[in-house]
């Protein structure tokens, strides 16, 4: 709990301080105009003993022929000026050394009660604050607890799922692709490869729902070692060149060195590939898809380009929701790979995003975190 705070300490005792200076301001004032009147009356009595005795001076109220006659005789006595003064110092002497320090007192006094109130009630306002923190808090681990939990557990449905559909959709596929290669029938081979292609795509979206329940469950579990950056992405070339070669797609790649990163092997090649095939379905017939890698400042930084439509500013975030359908897309897909993507490299606590450059296209760029890198040039071209 912080401490009382200064400022209000400096206006209560600004406040008490004011209130003495104008007690005192006025008492001052009060005893100037009694001292006035005291020396009148005083000089009243004096001149009115002239005409008669002190028992009837007792109950005199002083006139002004009375007062011009008390001066008269103090001038003849050559008493005025002292005389008078000595009546009014009198009064300035009599109680004022008390009335001061009785209003400092006071002062002193109400300026403690008021501090010590003060004190308390601030002290009972910051305890309730925090007590309200400390529920407000509460509240929110225990629900943060419930939907983690929840989210484990869709995650665990999910990839239940994911499991048991996965072996029925193998053998069927296995079946089926038997079928095909003993069918002299082409109507039924039609049909066949029909349906070898829907449980394909079954199969490709039953992995797809298991790495992103194994995302929503928290079971991606980065294994970090050194690894080549330059032949891991190599290798993710490698893998998706047949899905160029059928668009006709001319695929380059240039990497000035060999750079070593600190990663997760399997999960950065999953990164990648996704946003290569999402480079391959939207680039059109021979089209051109550009892979960079370079070192920038403490980063690697990977760009895929794609000669396909660019993006607007609108979307170069939206792609990345989950279950995201661009509405110039013509192939089935499933809206979850830039997204899985995006979330790997953010576990590689690095960055993907979509940025603009002068060229016609889109240009996907990766940051991540550097470890070391040696000299050694690398550079594939391949068309098609």
């Amino acid at each position: 709990m912080r401490p009382f705070h200064k400022n209000r300490q400096f206006k209560i005792y600004g406040k008490w301080l004011a209130v003495f200076a104008f007690m005192l301001t006025a008492f001052f004032i009060y005893q100037n105009f009694l001292q006035k009147a005291y020396a009148r009356q005083v000089v009243s009595w004096i001149g009115y003993l002239q005409e008669t005795d002190m028992e009837h001076v007792v109950f005199f109220t002083p006139d002004e022929k009375a007062y011009e006659e008390g001066s008269r005789l103090m001038r003849e006595a050559g008493y005025e000026e002292t005389g008078k003064a000595y009546l009014r110092s009198s009064i300035v002497r009599h109680g004022r050394t008390f009335f001061c320090i009785a209003v400092l007192f006071v002062c002193l006094a109400g300026a403690g009660v008021e501090l010590y109130l003060t004190k308390r009630k601030e002290n009972e306002l910051l305890l309730y604050v925090e007590q309200e923190k400390a529920a407000v808090y509460q509240k929110m681990q225990g629900q943060k607890e419930y939907i983690q939990k929840e989210k484990e557990k869709m995650g665990v449905y999910m990839e239940n799922i994911s499991h048991q559909l996965k072996t029925p959709l193998t053998g069927s596929l296995l079946c089926l692709e038997n079928l095909l290669a003993v069918e002299e029938n082409e109507r039924k081979r039609d049909k066949l490869e029909k349906c070898i292609r829907q449980l394909s795509w079954m199969k490709e979206m039953t992995i797809v729902l298991l790495r992103l329940a194994q995302l929503d469950a928290g079971k991606i579990w980065l294994k970090r070692k050194r690894e080549n950056l330059t032949f891991l992405l190599k290798d993710c070339i490698e893998r998706i060149r047949i899905l160029a070669e059928e668009k006709e797609i001319t695929l380059t790649a240039r990497f000035g060195q060999e750079y070593i990163l600190s990663c997760d092997a399997f999960w950065i090649k999953e990164a990648v590939e996704n946003v290569l095939k999402n480079a391959i379905t939207f680039t059109p017939q021979n089209g051109v898809i550009r892979v960079t890698l370079e070192q920038d400042g403490r980063y690697y930084e990977i760009r895929i380009f794609n000669s396909g439509k660019k993006l607007d500013e609108n979307d170069r975030e939206s792609i990345f929701e989950r279950f995201y359908q661009r509405t110039d897309k013509k192939e089935n897909g499933f809206g979850i790979g830039l997204h899985l993507a995006r979330e790997i490299i953010r576990l590689h606590q690095g960055t993907l995003k979509v940025i603009d450059t002068a060229e016609e296209g889109t240009t996907f760029q990766f940051r991540i975190p550097q470890l070391i890198a040696k000299e050694q040039s690398y550079e594939i071209v391949s068309q098609d």
